[in-house]
């Protein structure tokens, strides 16, 4: 997933089995950082994303 402008206002959760999860968006803030699960904010967080993969590639920028 990739975004044409950096977000300034989100919740992102992301998991997969694959345990290849990469997140490269500025401001964005941890609160889960393992290696099958990245879930965090950016800024208020009012709007929300959530991907799931059993067996690929999760890469956020």
């Amino acid at each position: 997933m990739s975004y044409k402008e950096a977000p300034t206002s989100l919740q992102l959760a992301a998991n997969s089995d694959s345990s290849d999860i990469v997140v490269s968006l500025n401001g964005f803030k941890k609160r889960t950082n393992t290696e099958k699960t990245k879930e965090g904010v950016i800024g208020d967080a009012s709007n929300k994303a959530e991907l799931l993969s059993e067996k690929g590639t999760i890469y956020i920028k």
